[in-house]
């Protein structure tokens, strides 16, 4: 055995790569650094289906929609897209707080959810089929299906409210002049 070494041919790794390979590591443990998305295979990539986060915007809104995105850029281990995601539940929160307080025109918010679509929505569906072959291990959708219902319904809520001051209140208030600033 050890004149089969000896008559082998010389290895071009230098002792760091040898030390940092995980296929040489003596106690077969992975680091972090050993791992990437790209050594892992496509079946064990485990994420919830792009396509179907981001359909369930036209439900739950792109808010739902980015923070599936979001955990999926993740694991996917693409951090800036994930930022991204993060930008967009930001900015359309605040345009369904501000539709909310001032009530834009319901085109607008269409507008915007459209754009949202095409330009960030689709992004992830069109990367899983190329650099994972379209093949990867589904998350299932129970729990974030609960949440997003929550979120809805929490939204609705605060519809609900707005109304009821909108409509009901500031009217019986402001006839018994009991809200001076509103005439």
């Amino acid at each position: 055995s050890t004149e089969q070494r000896s008559t082998a041919a010389p290895s071009t790794e230098t002792p760091q790569n040898v030390a940092a390979s995980p296929s040489v590591n003596p106690t077969n443990e992975s680091t972090p650094q050993d791992v990437a998305i790209t050594d892992t295979p496509a079946e064990e990539v485990e994420i919830w289906d792009p396509n179907a986060a981001a359909n369930w915007c036209w439900l739950f809104s792109p808010i739902f929609s980015c923070v599936i995105l979001m955990l999926n850029w993740r694991k996917l281990g693409d951090d800036w897209q994930a930022q991204i995601c993060l930008y967009w539940i930001f900015g359309y929160g605040i345009l369904l707080l501000l539709n909310l307080l001032f009530g834009f025109p319901y085109l607008i918010i269409f507008i915007v959810l459209l754009f949202w679509y095409f330009t960030n929505g689709a992004k992830q569906a069109r990367y899983v089929r190329r650099e994972l072959g379209g093949k990867f291990k589904k998350k299932p959708w129970k729990a974030p299906l609960i949440w997003g219902s929550v979120g809805l319904a929490f939204y609705l809520f605060l519809c609900v409210i707005w109304l009821i001051v909108h409509v009901i209140l500031i009217p019986v208030m402001n006839d018994a002049n009991q809200i001076p600033w509103i005439r």
